[in-house]
């Protein structure tokens, strides 16, 4: 291992990150690997990937050679080796998850091949396999283990500092907002307030809060809005936050004894943020429309979604590509008596039912037009 990578170690962290100037430069470049490097880092249009690699390369050098990004030499860059990548490698997974290190090793990879290509190396040591991406994200809920989560919470003992129906309300929240733990615990009541909803003409109340400094709105109905209400005046709470009196280690503890009365194994890693991702689970069952999670998910790229609801999708029957092949008529659907027809509308689950009867409240709404 490099004598310097103490001085690397401590200068790892910096939070100097040089800004790329992509304004060409009149006249003749020394041949530096600086200039080679910045160069090649000016090639990419998108400055976020400029300013990346640039942290990239910085955090690299540093640890391999001890120097500075303007100090580099050809040598340096000629006395790295597989074990200094190797080495490097290792220090990263003491630091970031196995996603950052393969995209940090790729950045470069990438600055090595135009080495290879300029012929300042020979080999390019960075051509390694990828790290294998453990998945360590949160597990969600089904509809009815969140049913029987609400049941829990107001069977818990009644205890002076345990409010159930607070409890109940908040898991409620998060389940249908789909919002983060720490907008609805610091949800106040000046948050909530009616706005004219331009599809119907009615007065819905509605929720604006911050999401990774974005302003966001969801609707709820009035009687959901109510019972908030009612449960605020009853505890006698006075401090103007919806959900008062009971702090997040608590939530987290209530979570984790469900868990464990109900039986749901650990490695389904639920959390309070778990209840968010059930609440998706449900709107993407019953819309099956992957835009309309990433809408009610807070999800600033699209790919957030597509990586949980369909690289993830393990029930191939329902993978487009397996239904898509096969004919579906509403023949056999016709031939049904009523009775049957409600058995199997019952037997679809409760998400079918709720869709069914969004669809005939929009098929009213068109009759009263007509």
């Amino acid at each position: 291992m490099n004598t310097n990578t103490n001085l690397a170690s401590n200068l790892y962290n910096e939070e100097n990150i040089e800004i790329v100037n992509t304004t060409p430069v009149v006249g003749l470049i020394p041949d530096t690997p600086y200039n080679r490097i910045m160069s090649f880092i000016n090639e990419y249009e998108s400055k976020n990937t400029r300013i990346a690699y640039t942290k990239h390369y910085k955090d690299m050098f540093l640890y391999m050679t001890g120097k500075l990004f303007q100090q580099l030499t050809y040598q340096d860059i000629k006395s790295i080796n597989d074990l200094k990548v190797e080495g490097y490698r290792n220090f990263l997974r003491t630091k970031h998850k196995s996603s950052t290190i393969n995209q940090k090793i790729f950045a470069c990879k990438a600055l090595w091949d135009r080495f290879k290509e300029r012929r300042i190396i020979d080999y390019n040591f960075f051509d390694m396999k990828p790290l294998l991406i453990t998945d360590n994200s949160y597990g969600s809920l089904t509809s009815q283990e969140i049913e029987n989560l609400y049941d829990y919470c107001l069977n818990l003992p009644k205890r002076k500092n345990t409010k159930n129906m607070t409890l109940k309300l908040y898991f409620e929240f998060l389940y249908i907002v789909t919002c983060r733990k720490s907008a609805a615990q610091n949800l106040t009541w000046n948050q909530i307030k009616k706005e004219l909803d331009l599809e119907t003409g009615k007065m819905i109340y509605v929720i604006t809060f911050l999401d990774k400094g974005k302003e966001i709105k969801k609707a709820i109905q009035d009687e959901f809005y109510q019972r908030l209400k009612d449960n605020y005046k009853q505890v006698g709470e006075t401090s103007g936050k919806v959900f008062c009196g009971i702090d997040n280690a608590t939530y987290d503890k209530v979570l984790k004894g469900f868990c464990k009365q109900y039986e749901i194994d650990k490695n389904r890693n639920i959390c309070q943020h778990s209840i968010k991702g059930s609440g998706l689970d449900r709107i993407m069952a019953i819309t099956n429309d992957i835009n309309t999670v990433a809408l009610a998910g807070q999800h600033t790229q699209l790919n957030t979604s597509f990586k949980k609801y369909l690289n993830k999708n393990r029930k191939y029957t329902s993978h487009p590509s397996y239904f898509l092949g096969k004919e579906y008529t509403i023949d056999k659907l016709e031939e049904l008596d009523k009775d049957t027809l409600i058995k199997l509308i019952k037997s679809s689950g409760r998400d079918t039912i709720l869709k069914l009867n969004l669809e005939l409240e929009k098929l009213n709404q068109l009759n009263e037009i007509q």
